[in-house]
């Protein structure tokens, strides 16, 4: 793109691609000179990263329990689930998707991927993220976030950027 404008109230969604290949799936790329995202727009990968209990770091479940996932970090531990120990991803070329949370009816699903690639100006007034869901009923385990990764020459706006992983 020359100018992506993400008007106010609107949200351009980042589906990743979590089919196992490669195996801490693939998220989305946006090449462009500038991107504007509004106050109240967004650029969102929340919950589009693995399913429940899939994904390097998916949570453990039990019959009615579930533990949290990991990613960069180690996941919560569940009741009688233990957190998932597999952290994967990379800190310096952030790409990699969220697992999702143990239990396969309510653990949380995980946070996708988003690089930003701008050339000149990234004006965030609005909200970046790839967050993972909380777990779906009680005793279920939350998701991992996924990863954002931007490049731009400048970094202006007062807008928000997350990638957290959501509650158990």
């Amino acid at each position: 793109f020359v100018d992506l404008i993400i008007d106010a109230g609107h949200t351009l969604e980042c589906q990743g691609d979590n089919d196992g290949d490669p195996a801490e799936g693939s998220g989305v790329i946006i090449n462009a000179t500038n991107i504007n995202i509004a106050e109240t727009a967004a650029i969102s990968a929340n919950a589009l990263g693995f399913p429940r209990t899939q994904g390097p770091g998916g949570g453990s479940s039990t019959s009615t329990y579930g533990g949290g996932a990991s990613h960069g970090g180690i996941g919560g531990a569940g009741r009688s689930s233990p957190a998932s120990t597999t952290r994967y991803g990379s800190l310096s070329q952030p790409l990699s998707l969220g697992s999702g949370g143990g239990h396969a009816s309510y653990g949380g699903e995980g946070g996708g991927a988003i690089k930003l690639n701008v050339s000149d100006t990234l004006t965030i007034a609005g909200t970046v993220s790839a967050n993972g869901l909380n777990g779906h009923d009680v005793n279920n385990g939350g998701a991992a976030g996924g990863s954002i990764w931007l490049i731009a020459d400048t970094l202006a706006g007062a807008g928000s950027i997350t990638a957290d992983a959501g509650d158990g």
